[in-house]
């Protein structure tokens, strides 16, 4: 505790010092820490929004795996969409589970441990958004866990299923996180990408 809160004083002061802080500046900037509580609720978080749209959370991630994310498959953010108790689904299926237009999704991965060998037994959970950039749990025309699902890699370590294909989307921005990022003129969107969420007793979890 003392190693760490001395750590913080001094980076925290040097910066006061280095952007000489008005006391203007620091009252809007208490009040903004308080605007980012008062916007986290059960379904959305700003505190780590934030922390997101500076790179700390993906700094944290890097940091706590493998050698500073350097010798496996990088790991990844939870983000703010997954859900318990996706449907188990077998290798080859689709996870697909109401009307989804869009272009055709083929995933076909293999789960390696760090020497190359394959995992057999491991519990894959996959989850993305649909063709327009919305999770199922953001949209109501889209069926109960649309675009989820939970497989076990075989033998020889594989794990495939069929979907459609994600859209990039926005991160929300009625709040703190989107008044910071027109101020610095950046957009909200993120890269269409599939989650996945791999786990085996034994072995550190991965998110991908």
């Amino acid at each position: 505790l003392r190693e760490i809160l001395v750590s913080l004083v001094t980076h925290l002061h040097a910066f006061v010092r280095d952007v000489r802080l008005s006391e203007e500046e620091f009252r809007a900037a208490a009040k903004l820490i308080a605007e980012l509580g008062q916007q986290t609720n059960e379904s959305h978080n700003e505190d780590v929004l934030i922390a997101g749209s500076l790179g700390v959370s993906s700094l944290v991630c890097l940091l706590n795996n493998g050698d500073d994310g350097n010798t496996e498959t990088n790991a990844s953010l939870l983000g703010p969409f997954w859900r318990l108790n996706s449907p188990r689904t077998a290798n080859g299926g689709s996870i697909v589970r109401s009307g989804t237009p869009g272009p055709a999704l083929f995933m076909n991965a293999t789960v390696l441990d760090r020497s190359g060998k394959p995992v057999a037994g491991a519990e894959v959970d996959v989850w993305h958004s649909s063709p327009v950039g919305l999770y199922e749990n953001q949209d109501p025309e889209q069926a109960e866990m649309n675009l989820r699902g939970k497989f076990t890699t075989g033998e020889d370590g594989r794990f495939w299923f069929r979907s459609v294909l994600p859209a990039g989307y926005p991160i929300p921005t009625t709040g703190v996180v989107g008044r910071l990022l027109e101020a610095q003129n950046r957009h909200p969107f993120r890269p269409a990408h599939v989650h996945a969420l791999i786990f085996k007793p034994g072995f550190k979890t991965l998110i991908s």
